[in-house]
Parts: C-alpha cells; structure tokens; sequence
C-alpha cells in the first residue's frame, strides 16, 4: 500500500519487469499524489513496465488501484522507461488495474 502523502517510488531500475513496482501476484492500492514536485511513479526503467509491471501466471490474479485522495491532486505517472512495449509505462497480464477519482 501506498497510501499516504507525500509519497513517491522514483529512480529505480530493474533488469526485467517493474521499475518502480512489480505485482505478481498481489493486490496494490496507490491513493498517493507524490511528492509536490515528483509525481507518485517517476524516472523507473525496467525491461517491462517501467513504472509498475502487473502480470500473472498462477493462484490469485493481481489486482493494482490508483485512486488518490485529493481530487485537484491525481495519481501521476511520469517519465517512466523501458525497453519493451514502449508506448505503456505500465504493463499488464492477465490481471485487473483500476484508476479513480475522488
């Protein structure tokens, strides 16, 4: 969980799935708006998901929520890399995410 602000997962690297968080699997519930100058996901790089790669293979599939606490504050994902799939920050298998406002 990362639920409480000012909160950030920033300048991470990974040499495979999730830069800043991998969930696999697992449940995650982000309800941050980062830090006032970085966003809640910045500057990851992975070889998938640079921000956070969701993914599953057996059991329990993962569940990932983004929702933030202050409406005027949302939940950002900036200027995250990688090396796959280049055009998401986020990647995604057979798993569920959902985003929301306040």
């Amino acid at each position: 969980m990362l639920m409480d602000a000012p909160s950030a997962i920033a300048v991470n690297h990974a040499d495979a799935e999730g830069g800043g968080l991998q969930v696999s699997p697992a449940k995650a519930d982000i309800g941050t708006s980062g830090l006032s100058f970085s966003p809640a996901f910045a500057l990851n790089e992975a070889t998938n998901g640079g921000a956070i790669a969701i993914y599953y293979n057996t059991g329990e599939r993962p569940l990932v929520r983004l929702y933030t606490k202050d409406p005027l504050k949302p939940v950002r994902l900036q200027s995250n890399t990688q090396a796959t799939w280049a055009a998401v920050s986020i990647s995604i298998w057979k798993t569920t995410i959902c985003a929301m406002a306040a």
